[in-house]
């Protein structure tokens, strides 16, 4: 069993989905023998998928980590032991998952299978992807079909091209929660004599003001601001848009769909942006983003004192110690560095906006259906049908059959990384936090999208109950499309360079507010009208209107 490690200096913005899943546990034999891994009632073409008994199989994949893995971790000899397989793990940096992995493309190196495509539609138009027919899916992987069909019947469509299925698509269970934080310095709150949590627009401009004015830290030094990037993404949501989501057009009563970085309203939120970074409140290094290497979901400039306020990476990573259970990754590094700080976070909620609105930046969430193209399959698993239908079968196993295995997979080993309490509940021991158990190859590493026996209503209840009390019920703003379009990958690059040098000119006062209309027309010119008609038309298809 191998390791590659990937490095990038990258400087990307990106969601981190976090998806919790529905499931139950089913009865089979033990893992591990040839039988168990030949569906019974496979045949024909089906039986081709089969394991061949006696040969000896080497898997590579690529997971959506966490952090880096130990080559010679112990969850991952566990698995290679029970499946008698050996598994080549990447290490890809997450933050620029995509960018490395296409790296990797191009240099002829593809992975058997991958986790977080988010240029899923590009990568099928270079032929990287395998397409794999329902019924080998059933046959399979027949847990994770069984339980996701039950949650939604359409839940493979999402990860469809052609008519063909090109990636097993998630159904989280925690959809009704929103995925990005509104996370206040307390401490600072009450120092500033800020008694009220800010919950409009105004508010929000008050409270940075005195956060950047009234040297909150007390160290004499004019060396504080109210927010950095992460923090954009709620005051485009007051006026109910993102720029990176797709929403219904209120020009045109023709369900037709518009890009949120062009819809007209995004106009007035950069006019906010711009007023606020002129008077100083926005970290003028906001352009570097918050994170400056290492973990991904740590706001370094929240962490360290410069930001009042961030929105930085997903809730899953900011709960504090619930019932016994280690708290999220990102609240256990805080508290590391400063506990006071971490202690005394305060949990908001959006913005309310002139109109009424409020929400974030939302990764693969509609107002029917919640699914994530999340796993795919190397191109050359087409040809290889054992081995994808091995692999399948394994992933299956290791998530969506038995609870205690499932929770091996993600927390470890049981009497020694974890164990229940009297309450049936899982309690982690001291030091296994996500960074700890996904070098030993926990966590992410064996995830495959789709239900997880791991996840069920007792395990999740405490982390679920703790966000919806602090309001992640607010603010779950939707979007419309959760596929890639078919010419994304010719003019998606392109577009989003267009767009993201535009708004920063707009923020800096580089460029007039009156530059987004020039910036409109030049977005729809070089291939976003193209996009905006795919778009329209996925949308009505897909809901039949």
């Amino acid at each position: 069993m191998k390791s590659k490690i990937i490095s990038a200096f990258l400087v990307v913005f990106c969601l981190a989905t976090f998806a919790v899943f529905a499931g139950g546990a089913s009865e089979a034999e033990q893992p591990g023998t040839s039988d168990t891994q030949v569906s019974s009632g496979a045949t024909g073409e089906i039986a081709e998928y089969a394991r061949v008994e006696g040969k000896k199989y080497t898997f590579t994949i690529a997971p959506y980590n966490v952090g880096p893995i130990d080559e010679d971790g112990a969850i991952i000899k566990y698995f290679e032991e029970m499946y008698d397989v050996d598994f080549d793990i990447w290490y890809v940096e997450r933050s620029s998952y995509s960018e490395l992995m296409g790296i990797k493309f191009a240099s002829g190196e593809i992975p058997d299978m991958m986790n977080n495509s988010s240029l899923f539609t590009t990568w099928v138009e270079q032929g990287i992807l395998a397409a794999i027919p329902e019924e080998v899916l059933k046959t399979y992987a027949p847990n994770m079909f069984k339980v996701n069909s039950a949650v939604e019947p359409n839940f493979l469509k999402p990860g469809m091209i052609d008519g063909k299925i090109y990636a097993i698509t998630a159904v989280p269970r925690a959809a009704h929660l929103r995925y990005s934080p509104m996370l206040w310095r307390g401490d600072w709150l009450d120092t500033l004599g800020i008694t009220k949590v800010p919950d409009t627009l105004d508010e929000f401009e008050a409270a940075f003001t005195k956060i950047t004015r009234n040297d909150p830290d007390g160290n004499g030094s004019d060396d504080t601001y109210g927010l950095s990037a992460s923090g954009f993404g709620s005051i485009y949501g007051a006026f109910g848009l993102s720029t990176k989501n797709w929403f219904k057009d209120e020009s045109n009563d023709n369900n037709d769909l518009v890009y949120g970085a062009v819809a007209p309203k995004m106009k007035e939120a950069l006019a906010i942006l711009a007023n606020w970074y002129s008077l100083g409140i926005i970290d003028p290094e906001f352009i570097t983003g918050e994170n400056t290497g290492g973990y991904w979901a740590i706001s370094h400039a929240f962490f360290n004192g410069r930001i009042g306020f961030t929105s930085h990476a997903g809730w899953s990573g900011w709960y504090p110690p619930i019932d016994g259970q280690a708290g999220g990754a990102v609240y256990n590094e805080l508290y590391k560095l400063n506990p006071n700080v971490a202690e005394t976070l305060v949990q908001g909620t959006p913005p309310e906006g002139p109109y009424g609105d409020r929400g974030t930046y939302v990764g693969g969430q509609s107002k029917r259906v919640v699914s994530n193209v999340n796993t795919v399959f190397g191109k050359h698993m087409e040809t290889e049908k054992d081995r994808l239908g091995t692999l399948l079968f394994i992933m299956d196993d290791i998530n969506c059959r038995d609870y205690e295995l499932a929770l091996t997979r993600f927390y470890g080993f049981k009497g020694e990384d974890w164990d229940f309490d009297e309450n049936g509940k899982v309690v982690r021991a001291e030091g296994r936090d996500n960074t700890y158990l996904q070098a030993m190859g926990a966590i992410n590493v064996f995830q495959m999208s789709g239900a997880s026996v791991a996840f069920d209503e007792m395990q999740l209840q405490g982390q679920i109950k703790w966000a919806e009390d602090n309001g992640y019920t607010v603010g779950n703003a939707k979007h419309e499309l959760f596929v890639g379009l078919p010419s994304q990958g010719k003019y998606l690059t392109e577009l989003n360079k267009i767009r993201d040098e535009a708004f920063v000119s707009i923020i800096t006062g580089d460029k007039p507010i009156d530059y987004f209309d020039e910036f409109v027309n030049e977005w729809y010119k070089a291939g976003g009208q193209v996009l905006t008609e795919e778009a329209s038309a996925w949308y009505k298809d897909f809901w039949g209107l």
